[in-house]
């Protein structure tokens, strides 16, 4: 069964391999992190997320920006520590 991340991952892809990149609304970035959308909030008020853009009127992460934060978690887990922050401000 694919998960919501690697079908989106798998939805837009130019010619030459390069990944576009994917809005995604802050409700299905807290659906896709199995978390509430109070604590997507709180992971870009701590700089854990960077600010989303507003795309429509809605706010938005890009579905790249939501695979290094899951990258920087396994680097945290497994002992190999990421230095790269968002700036909360």
């Amino acid at each position: 069964m694919k998960t919501a991340l690697a079908s989106y991952q798998g939805q837009m892809k130019t010619q030459d391999t390069q990944r576009l990149p994917i809005p995604v609304s802050l409700p299905k970035v807290a659906r896709m992190l199995d978390i509430s959308k109070r604590g997507v909030y709180r992971l870009i008020a701590s700089g854990e997320l960077p600010h989303p853009v507003k795309i429509g009127g809605c706010s938005k992460l890009f579905v790249h920006q939501i695979e290094d934060y899951l990258r920087r978690l396994e680097d945290k887990q497994t002992g190999r520590e990421h230095p790269f922050m968002f700036d909360s401000r």
